[in-house]
C-alpha cells in the first residue's frame, strides 16, 4: 500500500466503515506527539481478502521469550520504544523464518541449527516450524549470525526488508539474547530451562 502521509510512531488506529484512521503519534523518535488524524481508504478488491489468526503456538513462543529476558533482567521497560521494537523483531523475524519462501533463509535458518545442535538439527527445525521460537533455535541463530551475518546476504536481507526488519532489529534481539544468557548463567541457572518452564504455560504450550 501507499506510504503514510506523514511518518509517524505510536499512534492509535481504528477502521471505521472499512476505513483505517491513523490518529496521533510521535513524528520523531522520543517524547514528540502530534495532533494528526489521517484517513486510509483501502482500494476495492475483487475477491475477499482471507486473514488468519496467528497460531498460538507462535504467540506463546514470542511470550516465552519475552519472560526469559525478564527473568534475566534485560527486558526493556514495558511500552518503551525498545521494547515494542523487541516484540516487533521476535514476531517478524519468527514468521520469516517460517513462512519465507526464500531459499536463502531456509539454508540459514538450517546451516545455524547444524552448527549448534548438530544431529538433532532436523528435529529442533521441525520444532521451530511447527511452534516458533525455542531457546534453542533462537540461540542457534543468535550465534550463528554473530559469525556470519544475516545481512551480508542480499537475498536474506530482501526478505527481511520485505517485513519491515531492519539490522538494528536484530541487533536488538541478538544482543539482549546474549546478555539473557550471561545473566542467567552468572546465577547458575540455564536459559533453556527457563524458557522450557515458562514455554509450558503459555498459549500453545501443550501444542
Amino acid at each position: 500500500m501507499a506510504p503514510m502521509p506523514t511518518a509517524r510512531h505510536g499512534f492509535g488506529a481504528a477502521v471505521v466503515d472499512g476505513n483505517v484512521y491513523v490518529i496521533s503519534g510521535g513524528p520523531t523518535p522520543g517524547g514528540s506527539c502530534s495532533n494528526l488524524n489521517e484517513i486510509f481508504i483501502p482500494p476495492v478488491s475483487a475477491k475477499p481478502v482471507k486473514t488468519s489468526r496467528t497460531p498460538a503456538q507462535y504467540v506463546g513462543s514470542v511470550m516465552a521469550v519475552l519472560a526469559t529476558f525478564n527473568d534475566a533482567g534485560v527486558l526493556p521497560p514495558e511500552s518503551s520504544v525498545q521494547a515494542n521494537q523487541l516484540i516487533r523483531a521476535l514476531i517478524q523475524f519468527q514468521t520469516v523464518f517460517v513462512k519465507s519462501p526464500e531459499p536463502a533463509v531456509r539454508e540459514f535458518l538450517s546451516s545455524a541449527l547444524i552448527a549448534q545442535t548438530g544431529e538433532q538439527a532436523t528435529m529442533v527445525l521441525d520444532s521451530f516450524t511447527l511452534t516458533g521460537w525455542t531457546s534453542q533455535s533462537l540461540e542457534a541463530v543468535v550465534d550463528y549470525s554473530r559469525q556470519y551475518p544475516m545481512w551480508e546476504n542480499p537475498q536474506i536481507e530482501n526478505a527481511f526488508r520485505a517485513y519491515n526488519l531492519s539490522p538494528e532489529d536484530w541487533e536488538l534481539v541478538q544482543t539482549l539474547f546474549v546478555k539473557a544468557r550471561q545473566n542467567l548463567a552468572h546465577r547458575e541457572k540455564d536459559l533453556h530451562a527457563v524458557f522450557a518452564s515458562h514455554r509450558s504455560g503459555m498459549p500453545g504450550g501443550n501444542f
